[in-house]
């Protein structure tokens, strides 16, 4: 018995060691943006634009609405100039604030591969008015 709770403390021991040893700070304690830097805060684009000159994995921000409901997260976004494209919203967030036709900011990542350019978007936000 004596035996067995030496091998516990002594193998508790080591392992505290060994996880204190490692580097600190590169763990999930980073909640968030440094203030200040905000992806919210960059200017806002255009759909025209990012079909032009945007590149994978680009964060963008735009105004416009969501027209159309593909189906399985996928959407039509129109911009404020009347361009379009497809944006998926992640099933993994809520968005009971977003109506269909609502004035939106979206905040999205670009992802541009050989055949399309879509926006996978990260937040949105109805204008307020």
């Amino acid at each position: 018995m004596k035996k067995t709770l030496g091998v516990i403390l002594a193998s508790l021991t080591l392992a505290s060691t060994v996880a204190l040893a490692n580097p600190q700070g590169f763990g999930p304690a980073h909640t968030g943006p440094v203030a200040g830097f905000s992806s919210s805060n960059a200017p806002k684009t255009t759909v025209a634009q990012i079909m032009q000159t945007g590149y994978d994995d680009q964060i963008v921000v735009l105004n416009g609405r969501l027209v159309q409901y593909y189906g399985d997260n996928w959407y039509v976004f129109k911009d404020e100039k009347g361009n379009q494209i497809d944006v998926e919203l992640d099933d993994d967030r809520p968005w009971y604030n977003i109506k269909k036709d609502q004035l939106i900011t979206i905040v999205a990542e670009v992802d541009r591969d050989y055949q399309r350019v879509t926006l996978d978007v990260k937040d949105a936000q109805p204008v307020a008015r």
